[in-house]
This record gives structure tokens, C-alpha cells and sequence, in this order.
């Protein structure tokens, strides 16, 4: 099975028919019946972050969201460790080397 990495675009784009992502984010979670997600609880900390100022509507529905993804099956919430934020950063780094 793959493994795909949520990050915090994602769950934004996904919430947000408003973002210019989003039907893109849907998209793309449709296809997802193969592949495991996994999110770091600073991706959903993020996530929430950014929905605060958003009104009493989406902060509620994020909040839904972000308990229906920890008590789910669906994605694997990895604890926020200073090695998961070391491999992190590593990765964003690696990724923007084209740049």
C-alpha cells in the first residue's frame, strides 16, 4: 500500500471550497483507495491555526475534522517528535533543491 504524507495544504484545500485547491484536494482523496495518509498532530495544529480566524462555522468544522481523523482508521497521526520534525525539515529541504 502507499503512504502519502497529509500536510496542513492538504487539509486546508480539502475543508475549504473556497481555496483555490480544493477541487483539486477532493479530487485526489476520491482516488485514495489504496494509499495510507499520514499527518503529524503539528499538521493538524496548523490545520485548526488557520481555520481560527475563519468564523464560528469552519472553526467548528475543522475541529470535527481533526477528531474524526485522530479516532479514525483512515489516516496515521504520527506524535510531533524533534526526529519527525529533523525528517520534516529534511524532506521540505530536499524538495526545494530545484528552486
Amino acid at each position: 500500500m502507499t503512504r502519502l504524507f497529509a500536510d496542513t495544504f492538504y487539509w486546508v484545500a480539502l475543508t475549504n471550497n473556497r481555496d483555490a485547491a480544493h477541487g483539486r484536494a477532493k479530487k485526489i482523496s476520491q482516488s485514495f483507495s489504496s494509499v495510507s495518509l499520514l499527518t503529524t498532530h503539528a499538521v493538524l495544529t496548523e490545520y485548526l491555526n488557520y481555520f481560527a480566524g475563519w468564523g464560528v462555522d469552519l472553526r467548528l468544522l475543522a475541529i470535527s475534522n481533526v477528531r474524526r481523523i485522530m479516532v479514525g482508521a483512515a489516516v496515521q497521526v504520527l506524535p510531533e517528535k524533534l526526529e519527525t520534525f529533523h525528517l520534516g525539515l529534511d524532506l521540505f529541504v530536499a524538495s526545494r533543491q530545484g528552486i
